[in-house]
């Protein structure tokens, strides 16, 4: 039943809009605690729900996304918590990896101690220049928080001074090396076990006795030039190395036994007589 204009609507005795409101009028708001925004059976349609505010310091609009050529490439969150990415990481160490290959190189070097000491320190020095490369480029990374096309030039930019640095530290790491080198040679040559007529040790045969003094004498080189302290990027460098060329671990454990099988062959062959002499060449006999 329609009402006239001007007519009052009949009041209500309860319900949720106690006051009552003309023909064609919009009711106000009831006083029910009902919110004010939702939607009320009567209206034509619901009123929109306010949208949250962005947080404080967001950056909105195309800054969010920021211009393409200066973006950063961040990787995606790691796979568990508190866990590095992988670019953000040290190279993986292998020391039975690098003593499988002190031993093979003893091995070699034995017949020629003085080269073998010199070899060592070059290939010390390439290490440390990809060491050093290698920390320089990681901390950019860390300090940025990603990844940039500009990595890889600005680290072979800085390669020759990262070179120079490595070579003077493979200098002083190689002055310490040869002088602990020869004063272990000058004390087994002293003692009874470098003597011709060796009372204790005679019954080993003289060229077993000098294979073997100088198997260590390389051996002991190659360690103090390897382990000084101040040579941690180029330990990092060997494991960088070690890990780019061999990447399985299949592949290290049959690099590891082909090392000591090649060092060991070498032995055997010189205590049976069928290896040269020792000698201190270029340095003298």
């Amino acid at each position: 039943m329609q009402y006239g204009v001007g007519a009052p609507a009949p009041a209500a005795s309860s319900g949720a809009y106690p006051r009552p409101a003309l023909s064609g009028q919009v009711p106000m708001f009831p006083y029910s605690g009902q919110h004010p925004t939702a939607y009320q059976p009567g209206y034509s349609q619901a009123v929109a729900a306010p949208t949250a505010a962005p947080s404080a310091g967001a950056m909105t609009g195309p800054m969010a996304a920021g211009a393409p050529g200066a973006q950063v490439r961040r990787f995606g969150s790691p796979r568990r918590p508190g866990e590095l990415p992988q670019w953000a990481k040290e190279p993986t160490r292998h020391p039975m990896a690098m003593l499988a290959l002190l031993f093979m190189l003893s091995s070699i070097g034995m017949f020629r101690p003085a080269w073998m000491a010199i070899i060592g320190a070059i290939l010390s020095a390439v290490a440390g220049t990809v060491g050093r490369a290698q920390d320089a480029r990681r901390w950019n990374r860390l300090q940025r928080g990603g990844t940039s096309p500009s990595d890889n030039s600005r680290m072979w930019a800085m390669t020759p001074w990262y070179l120079v640095r490595s070579a003077i530290s493979a200098g002083f790491a190689f002055l310490l090396a040869a002088g602990t080198s020869f004063l272990f040679l000058r004390t087994i040559f002293w003692s009874d076990f470098g003597e011709k007529d060796s009372v204790a040790f005679g019954s080993i045969p003289l060229p077993v006795r000098i294979y073997t003094i100088f198997f260590l004498e390389v051996a002991l080189h190659l360690l103090v030039l390897w382990l000084v302290p101040w040579g941690t990027a180029t330990r990092r460098g060997g494991a960088h190395i070690l890990n780019s060329f061999i990447s399985s671990d299949n592949g290290r454990r049959n690099l590891v036994v082909a090392m000591l099988g090649i060092g060991a062959v070498i032995l055997i062959l010189s205590f049976a007589g069928l290896m040269p002499i020792p000698n201190l060449t270029p340095y003298g006999n």
